[in-house]
């Protein structure tokens, strides 16, 4: 929904602006107002929700189709990734998430400020080195595969 906000909004409206309509606010200082309802209280009852259950069909499927699959699939670069570098360096397993989620995040590279946080927990540069053509290699062989 958060990307398609202004649609939200419009939905939404279709029924906050007619009920809206219908009551009678007056301000009586900075905290307080005076709210009196001038409408038929079967508005609230019997309300057409044809626009925003639509919408919300429509947010379900998107999820579905698109953040499912996006996500689905980074998880199983995350593992495939994950298990390469596990296998073949000794790393703590909190900072080898860290360097696999920073690297697939950023198109498969291991950026100066995170190479700078991990060698400054004690991890060699060399190690990073080798780790980067761990993920380097194993993304060209998913790349390859597809």
């Amino acid at each position: 929904m958060k990307r398609h906000e202004e649609q939200y909004l419009q939905v939404l409206q279709t029924f906050s602006k007619p009920s809206r309509a219908l009551w009678q606010v007056t301000a009586i200082d900075d905290v307080r107002i005076d709210a009196v309802f001038k409408g038929d209280p079967e508005i609230y009852r019997y309300w057409d929700a044809t626009d925003c259950v639509a919408f919300s069909l429509q947010m379900a499927s998107e999820a579905l189709d698109h953040d499912l699959r996006d996500e689905s699939a980074f998880l199983h670069r995350f593992d495939l990734v994950y298990k390469a570098i596990n296998d073949a360096l000794d790393m703590n397993n909190n900072d080898l998430i860290l360097l696999v989620r920073s690297c697939l995040q950023n198109e498969g590279k291991l950026s100066t400020n995170r190479q700078k946080q991990l060698i400054a927990k004690g991890h060699p540069a060399a190690l990073l080195e080798q780790a980067q053509q761990i993920v380097t290699a194993t993304l060209d062989v998913m790349a390859h595969d597809l």
